[in-house]
């Protein structure tokens, strides 16, 4: 026998059922299309989406790729080399013809690359700021003999020929000349004068200055420069430091040679821009000496035989990854402003630096 009460019920129960689980359904969907599209820290309208977060970030970094490019130092010595028996001491040497005295000399070339900001780019003059150590040479370098006594014997003098420093832009090469340097807070500037008719085609720093001060630890930062002559930008995290110039700062960045001079800069915490905070300095490292043979071309390189040739020392520079020293905006200014009388005889002004 059928109860048709039992049915009815039956059918009414699994009529709710469904309903329910259809709105459930439904609010569920479209809860989950709405997540994927309200993203208000993202945008749209590129293909790829920018480790920033935002378009309009990273179009602020490349405001700041405009204002930063590489320089190529060309230096030249010529190395004057004296009778091993009868080495003199560095007093016998003054007021002396270094070509006269000399068993031999020759001429030997070297380059050093880096990164420099454009500061200013008007009235006729060119401002750039880079580290010190990348356009700073010496005018003499003394190679000091391995002897016992209490003046030391020179072995050879090394007098400073000829310096190029030259910017590459976009589309030029150009020339500069050192201004101001100061090799304790390895702060350097160069300039350029030009005509109004040959005014070069280069972009100067379009981002505001910023505080190094207000810098904390772990804030996040953007390094731009030329490692390796090849334009890079990086992330880094903020340390602090209790020193100041060149070691206020360190950033766990990756630095490689050619980034020294590289700009700095920093978001805005209100998200509203980017602001130029440091440059990039060096890189922590330390000296290593090693054995190395003598002249050896690819025939005679046999890595399993034992090598009975002339050996020689050589010492180089190792460099510590992931600890890269900084010079903040504020040290930067006091720079400037210490210099303000030179600067202002040589007509240069950055408004910038004087806030």
């Amino acid at each position: 026998m059928i109860h048709f009460t039992t049915i009815a019920m039956r059918i009414l129960y699994f009529s709710f059922f469904s309903l329910l689980l259809s709105a459930f359904l439904f609010i569920g969907c479209s809860g989950s299309k709405n997540t994927a599209v309200e993203r208000p820290d993202l945008e749209t309208n590129t293909r790829y989406i920018s480790s920033t977060g935002s378009d309009f970030m990273r179009d602020e970094i490349k405001k700041g790729m405009k204002s930063v490019k590489r320089l190529h130092n060309s230096v030249s010595y010529r190395t004057y080399q004296f009778d091993l028996n009868k080495l003199p001491t560095q007093d016998e040497l003054t007021n002396v013809d270094f070509e006269q005295r000399s068993v031999q000399s020759n001429v030997d070339h070297q380059s050093r690359a880096g990164s420099a900001l454009i500061l200013s780019n008007r009235r006729g003059k060119t401002v750039l700021l880079t580290a010190a150590h990348t356009v700073v040479f010496p005018d003499t370098v003394w190679h000091f003999a391995n002897t016992v006594g209490s003046s030391p014997k020179v072995e050879a003098v090394s007098v400073l020929q000829n310096v190029s420093r030259m910017l590459i832009g976009s589309d030029d090469v150009y020339g500069f000349e050192l201004t101001l340097s100061d090799v304790d807070r390895d702060l350097a500037m160069l300039t350029l004068n030009w005509e109004p008719l040959d005014r070069p085609r280069l972009n100067s720093l379009e981002l505001p200055v910023g505080s190094s001060m207000d810098l904390d630890w772990t804030d996040e930062v953007y390094a731009i420069g030329f490692p390796l002559g090849v334009e890079m930008v990086t992330r880094a995290m903020i340390s602090k430091s209790s020193q100041t110039g060149r070691r206020s700062m360190v950033l766990d960045a990756s630095f490689n040679r050619g980034f020294s001079g590289g700009s700095i800069f920093a978001v805005r915490g209100d998200g509203s821009g980017m602001e130029w905070v440091g440059m990039i300095s060096s890189a922590s490292g330390e000296r290593v000496d090693f054995l190395i043979p003598g002249s050896i071309n690819d025939d005679d390189y046999r890595p399993d035989t034992e090598y009975r040739g002339t050996i020689y020392t050589r010492r180089t520079q190792q460099i510590n990854y992931g600890i890269t020293f900084a010079v903040g905006v504020d040290e930067i200014k006091d720079f400037y402003r210490e210099h303000s009388n030179e600067l202002r005889r040589l007509r240069i002004s950055i408004p910038a630096l004087e806030r």
